[in-house]
């Protein structure tokens, strides 16, 4: 079968260009009497992040959300991955390759203006839109999440609903996912998963919107105990809010350890000397143990950076807030 190159052209001033490749396939457009129309939620649970809910329009664009939410049902984005991330554009996946060279077995109308079919989505933060080729009615299976406005792709791509909760693991994501090149390939073992896809409720996508902007009563105090020892150099944690949360810092030898807590925005970016130091603790010897506690006076930040130092080195790590679980992600940050 012949391969076709595929792509998400970036126009204007984005100078990042997404390249995916997939087969040609069967055009199937569903009969217009079976298309969605409405608001209709989707649930992606990302392993290892959280959930990530979606509200998708099939008013807006009713082929794109009736595909969307067939393969859903089917259980086809079931352990697929996110194959490319773009820090600052967009993650993208949907790919069963996972290499952006494949695809469902069909390929759909893309829901355009450039393809004549007027769409109002702007390609702002927080939206889902399809990847395509430069075949105008290629799209079938891949999917991009936006992670900062990118209006320049209106008009040239279908998008088809926003991110109303979890938009912090869209900016945890992008941010600490490792790639190997400019263009945010991820190899295999480093691919965000999504463990299921599963289409809810409106009852339920409204307590997900609410479990999402939900913090801890304002005076919560989190608790740290840290362990210093000289097994080799790891970092391990469980956390749950208003409980003390075991966070073992592990040195290889018996140089001393700092530790600092900042508060960032990964909306904007980890630029070096971003973010607000929230505490910090130095002079941890082998075999210490010492508990740190942060009051948090406007409850529990979306994101805080840990550093350690270790010999002359840091070694960063990311704490995000999952409303929708009810704790913490730690997540090791590559530079």
């Amino acid at each position: 079968m012949q391969k076709k190159r595929y792509f998400i052209l970036v126009l204007s001033l984005l100078t990042v260009t997404m390249l995916f490749s997939g087969c040609k396939k069967k055009d199937n457009n569903p009969d217009p009497e079976e298309l969605l129309s409405g608001y209709h939620y989707v649930e992606l649970n990302i392993r290892d992040y959280g959930t990530i809910v979606l509200e998708l329009n099939a008013d807006v664009a009713p082929i794109t959300v009736t595909n969307f939410i067939s393969l859903v049902e089917s259980g086809f984005y079931d352990e697929l991955t996110f194959h490319r991330v773009v820090n600052g554009f967009v993650m993208q996946g949907g790919d069963p390759e996972g290499t952006g060279m494949g695809g469902s077995a069909n390929t759909i109308r893309g829901e355009f203006a450039e393809n004549g079919v007027q769409n109002s989505i702007s390609h702002v933060r927080g939206t889902i839109s399809m990847a395509r080729s430069s075949d105008y009615d290629s799209a079938s299976s891949q999917f991009f999440i936006v992670q900062k406005d990118s209006t320049p792709l209106d008009g040239y791509y279908a998008a088809f609903g926003k991110v109303i909760a979890g938009m912090n693991l869209v900016d945890l994501i992008c941010v600490s996912t490792p790639v190997e090149d400019d263009e945010g390939n991820v190899l295999a073992e480093n691919q965000p998963h999504i463990s299921l896809a599963r289409v809810i409720t409106k009852e339920e996508a409204d307590a997900a919107v609410e479990a999402d902007i939900v913090r801890p009563d304002p005076v919560a105090v989190l608790s740290f105990n840290l362990v210093n020892s000289i097994e080799g150099l790891e970092t391990l944690a469980n956390w749950n809010i208003d409980e003390n949360a075991e966070l073992f810092l592990i040195s290889s030898d018996t140089d001393l350890l700092s530790l600092s807590l900042y508060r960032v925005d990964l909306s904007e970016g980890l630029e070096e000397g971003s973010g607000t130091l929230l505490t910090s603790c130095s002079n941890i010897g082998k075999g210490d143990m010492i508990s740190l506690s942060l009051v948090v006076p406007e409850g529990f930040p979306d994101t805080m950076l840990v550093a350690e130092e270790h010999n002359g080195a840091t070694a960063k790590y990311l704490i995000s807030y999952d409303g929708l679980n009810g704790g913490a992600n730690l997540v090791p940050l590559v530079d």
